[in-house]
């Protein structure tokens, strides 16, 4: 390849020298030099067709659950969830709760920004990457991206999504002590932007010379209950009226710039980007989640049945609700 490039750089110097030592001959203007201008036009066509354009585009439902008066959510009130379905690990699901007078929406709504800057910030840390060049290692393809770099501390990256005055509330609020060993790595000069709707959906965008990524969060609606996990968990109508569900709309979206498409690096930025959706989406996707539920629902129901009798034995002896979802205090300020 550079042997070619070489070689047509070196003929083009010819040709130019050419044109110039004869620039008074009537025959250069009248048919050589319009040839070559046909030449290259078709040569940019050729080029601008035969360069492929690349995009991703995901949407997916991500639904919120939190008990209405207290704000905790349902994977810390109920003691199945973590045991037999995979509760999420979030720091900020772990102790965030409605701020005074927020909306229980407007917070699952701030709540899903927070959690994908969680997903961000820890999936690509600094510590991850090998000394130089590597970016990061990828759980989905056997290759790890090796791209000029960019570490981000938690401060300087968390600041960039501080874009409405609650947003940098609940930020302010969580414990720096869980990032300070660590930094997040993007590529180098990659630009990051969060724009905030105030009260329906946030948007976060990746830009560099390679790409554009996208992450968009819509406010999509909000119901009393906790939708299928009211049959996963038996939970009766008074139960299961002790909940607000949120459900959020969120797309990712990645456009890769076409003019660049066959260049050595591109492949680690579409890599890039679908790591990124991956690890979005495998802990927000609530179909994702409530499908494997129900396989797990099935494949422990003996154990799940046990769990019950003995904590409705327990209940029976000590008079103490370990299963039934409890209103725990919730933070104000």
């Amino acid at each position: 390849m550079v042997a070619i490039v070489i070689l047509l750089s070196a003929l083009f110097i010819l040709i130019g020298s050419l044109i110039y030592l004869n620039r008074d001959a009537t025959a250069l203007w009248q048919k050589f030099i319009p040839a070559i201008t046909l030449a290259m036009v078709g040569a940019c066509f050729t080029l601008w067709f035969s360069l492929k354009k690349h995009e991703i585009d995901i949407t997916f439902p991500a639904t919120f659950i939190s008990h209405k008066k207290s704000g905790v959510p349902l994977e810390l009130v109920e003691p199945r969830f973590p045991l037999f379905y995979g509760g999420k690990s979030f720091q900020a699901r772990g102790f965030l709760r409605p701020l005074k007078d927020q909306d229980i929406s407007k917070f699952h709504l701030d709540l899903a920004l927070i959690e994908i800057a969680e997903i961000l910030y820890s999936t690509y840390q600094e510590f991850t990457a090998k000394p130089g060049t590597d970016l990061y290692s990828s759980s989905k393809y056997p290759t790890s991206l090796s791209l000029p770099r960019q570490a981000l501390d938690w401060p300087t990256f968390v600041n960039k999504f501080k874009c409405t005055d609650k947003l940098e509330e609940q930020f302010d609020s969580m414990n720096p002590a869980a990032y300070v060993t660590m930094n997040a790595t993007i590529p180098k000069g990659t630009a990051i932007e969060v724009s905030c709707n105030k009260n329906y959906s946030r948007s976060l965008t990746f830009k560099n010379k390679f790409s554009a990524i996208n992450i968009q969060i819509y406010q999509s609606h909000g119901r009393i209950g906790t939708g299928e996990w009211q049959w996963l968990f038996d939970y009766d109508t008074k139960q299961n009226e002790e909940f607000w569900s949120s459900t959020m709309s969120i797309h990712l979206s990645a456009k890769f710039e076409k003019l660049l498409s066959g260049n050595p690096d591109m492949p680690l930025y579409i890599e890039w980007a679908e790591s990124i959706f991956e690890n979005i989406q495998t802990n927000l996707d609530s179909k994702q989640q409530i499908d494997l539920a129900r396989d797990k629902h099935h494949l422990y129901k003996s154990k799940i049945d046990s769990f019950l009798k003995e904590n409705k034995q327990s209940n029976n002896t000590t008079g103490k609700q370990k299963v039934t979802p409890v209103k725990v205090e919730g933070r104000s300020k």
